[in-house]
């Protein structure tokens, strides 16, 4: 006899009909969600689904999670407790983004006021932090999108980084962006800056880091945005009790979600320096006063906070987090594609100010993207490579409607939280960093003074060039990291493949030398010479990857 079985509606198709009650008042499921979105993800809108919570599909689990959460524990319960309890929740669902915004938020309750204080202590900023090999439910892969920026960067060095701490069976709890690595183009030469004709120190303090050197131990500095998207999010969580310290950890420190920040080792064996006027020492030019900047950043956000009492009085920065999390995301993974792009000799006459600009247009474009719930504009801004236009703001929000319009979107939501929105929008883009390259004109337009040219070789490689020098480099490097299962001096056949088969980061560095060949057949080497036997192992395991 078969059992009668009676067809449930699933409560996703019928929440909309739903009502809480609670201490004898009733409101709509849809209210009840506001409020849990209000306090575990403020500011991000549900339409963006950067953070949506998995609603519950049978009557037992919804009944479990409003009892958790109970419209009284929403609005009233204190914020540590509450967010514990959701991190417990989240964890016992697997809800990855949740479980990660709450680990944040807990220990940035306990830390931001602590000297040594970073965000790289937060898992939400902090791939390592996501592993599975900690949390075996991670399911993100992080290998795959970092090697595809490494490919895209095209240094041989980065590959070799991210193997010595990311394996090709990692993942991670929540979707990480790229890491920003080391590109040639974004060097900026000691010549450059000892003829700068608008010096900025607080420029080179806060967007380069010179923690990298070449195999004759010459610097130079490197850009990257690291530094400068954590001092942001710190001014907006911390309370001001030792912000002094803390700042001048970040000032001191690598950049984070750089390639500097992943590896101790400091060597750049191509670093490019061949010319005494790219070479810059401790010794003997000063490329940024990270003094002179700690004193300006920690003044600077305290009379910015003041500016913005409306916003921080109502506002406590730990609850900023999930936005900012998400903005991370975004905002690291269109550098990395702007980085490449850069490249193009359209945009030769690239400054570390223009690039400043760049990302300060990206940041405050992802914050208003995040809190849009009405008609967003996804496109990537700052593209253009018309530099009176980028840097005239008036010319570029002209040009490049993206921001325009998505400003115009928050400012008229009618969502609850649109005042907030706005306030924060409004601290945001005029924080300090934003505002140390501006001058303004009669007119009240904020102009971008260039600093410090990127590094641009004028005497430009043919491609070919380019690909030769290029190839040798990464089939000397190869060769080098095989002689280490000896010793030998010289290329041994059985080590080079031992180290094939036991390096993970020597497949990659064979793609991209078998990709070179295919290009430029006339690379491929004499199989009798030592860079030729090295290249048919290479080969041949490639192929059996095909």
């Amino acid at each position: 006899m078969n059992t009668l079985r009676l067809p449930l509606n699933s409560i996703t198709r019928v929440r909309s009909a739903l009502d809480v009650k609670e201490n004898g008042e009733e409101k709509s499921f849809s209210n009840y969600l506001e409020s849990f979105y209000h306090r575990f993800y403020f500011l991000l809108h549900q339409q963006q689904q950067s953070r949506e919570l998995p609603v519950p599909e049978t009557a037992r689990g919804l009944t479990q999670l409003v009892r958790s959460f109970s419209f009284e524990n929403l609005n009233k319960k204190e914020d540590y407790i509450l967010w514990s309890t959701y991190r417990a929740y989240c964890e016992a669902k697997k809800d990855a983004g949740g479980y990660v915004s709450a680990l944040s938020y807990i220990t940035a309750h306990s830390r931001r006021n602590a000297t040594t204080f970073t965000l790289k202590e937060l898992p939400a900023f902090n791939p390592l932090l996501q592993l599975n090999r900690v949390y075996s439910w991670a399911e993100k892969d992080i290998y795959l999108t970092q090697m595809e920026a490494v490919n895209r960067i095209s240094e041989t060095e980065n590959s070799k980084f991210i193997a010595r701490k990311i394996l090709d069976s990692d993942k991670t709890l929540t979707s990480m962006p790229p890491y920003e690595y080391h590109s040639s183009r974004f060097h900026i030469s000691k010549k450059t800056i000892e003829n700068e004709r608008n010096p900025n120190k607080h420029l080179l303090a806060i967007y380069t880091s010179n923690n990298y050197y070449s195999s004759l131990a010459n610097t130079t500095p490197i850009i990257f945005i690291g530094r400068a998207f954590e001092l942001i999010v710190l001014s907006f969580i911390s309370n001001g009790i030792n912000l002094s310290s803390q700042v001048a950890r970040i000032l001191n420190g690598a950049p984070l979600h750089s390639v500097s920040s992943l590896n101790i080792t400091k060597q750049i064996s191509a670093l490019g320096l061949d010319d005494d006027d790219d070479i810059v020492g401790s010794d003997n030019v000063d490329f940024g006063d990270n003094d002179d900047t700690l004193q300006w950043l920690v003044g600077s956000i305290s009379d910015w906070k003041s500016k913005n009492k409306m916003f921080f009085s109502h506002v406590d920065g730990l609850n900023l987090l999930p936005i900012f999390a998400e903005m991370f995301n975004q905002v690291f993974t269109q550098i990395s594609f702007l980085k490449t792009k850069l490249t193009n000799d359209r945009y030769k006459e690239e400054h570390l100010s223009d690039f400043a600009c760049r990302f300060e247009y990206i940041l405050n474009n992802a914050a208003l993207i995040q809190m849009n719930d009405v008609n967003v504009v996804l496109a990537n801004t700052a593209q253009t490579s018309n530099y009176n236009t980028l840097r005239d703001n008036k010319k570029f929000n002209s040009y490049d409607k993206t921001i325009r319009r998505n400003i115009i979107e928050v400012e008229n939501s009618e969502h609850k939280n649109a005042d907030l929105a706005n306030l924060f929008y409004h601290a945001l883009s005029t924080h300090p960093i934003f505002q140390m390259n501006v001058s303004v004109s009669d007119n009240d337009t904020a102009i971008r003074k260039p600093s410090y040219k990127l590094r641009w070789n004028d005497k430009t490689q043919t491609l070919k060039q380019q690909t030769v020098k290029e190839f040798k480099s990464v089939m000397d490097e190869a060769i080098s990291l095989s002689k280490i299962y000896s010793g030998k001096n010289r290329f041994n056949h059985d080590d080079f493949v031992k180290w094939f088969n036991e390096d993970s980061s020597a497949v990659h560095m064979a793609e991209k030398a078998v990709r070179m060949v295919k290009e430029w057949p006339e690379l491929e080497p004499k199989s009798s010479s030592t860079i030729g036997k090295a290249f048919d192992v290479m080969r041949l395991n490639v192929s059996r990857h095909d």
